[in-house]
């Protein structure tokens, strides 16, 4: 689905819709489309790949990691319908996410998050991907006693917590505790 010369060419999984919605007025991206059950089969040429939630016969999730697998320096764009899904694309080793009513409502704001994303993994050389935690790590990191919450400072926001930082808190949902930030969470002086 090219449509021309463009500055950034983008492997979009499965839904040609979502080229065809950011191709539109002009964007300085150039698409190509893949099944998503066949990421090998986009081109070498991409720089970035989208992955939209909710694909047809194939779990969006999986293809996420494929890819990553695959080819490891390339930025994946995970578009979500629900926002709960982030820690999910983020754990698969998505560089980013967006909400996918975005393609519809404001390519715009799709076509510039790619732009930037690409922007930043020619510039600095790496991507942003989330390192998969093994099997191991998991088992260590919700088997302690102690209560743990990882947080990334250049984003400022928290990206896990444990089974224990959950019953210290008494919430369950990593979501909830992404929204207090770490400043809604956190003892002050005055108690």
């Amino acid at each position: 689905m090219a449509s021309g010369t463009r500055s950034i060419r983008v492997g979009v999984m499965g839904d040609a819709a979502i080229g065809n919605a950011l191709d539109s007025g002009g964007a300085s991206l150039d698409f190509d489309v893949a099944p998503p059950s066949d990421p090998t089969a986009l081109p070498d040429e991409i720089e970035c790949a989208v992955v939209p939630q909710g694909l047809d016969s194939v779990s969006w999730q999986r293809v996420v990691r494929r890819l990553t697998d695959l080819r490891p320096a390339l930025p994946v764009v995970a578009l979500l319908t629900e926002q709960r899904a982030v820690a999910t694309a983020l754990s698969a080793g998505a560089t980013a996410h967006l909400p996918r009513s975005l393609v519809e409502t404001r390519p715009a704001v799709v076509v510039e998050r790619i732009e930037t994303v690409v922007r930043r993994e020619r510039t600095t050389g790496t991507t942003g991907h989330a390192e998969r935690p093994t099997p191991e790590y998991e088992q260590i990191f919700d088997g302690v006693n102690d209560a743990i919450v990882v947080f990334d400072p250049e984003r400022g926001a928290i990206v896990d917590a444990n089974d224990s930082y959950y019953e210290l808190l008494g919430y369950d949902d990593l979501e909830r505790i992404r929204e207090l930030g770490i400043d809604g969470l956190s003892v002050t002086e005055g108690g």
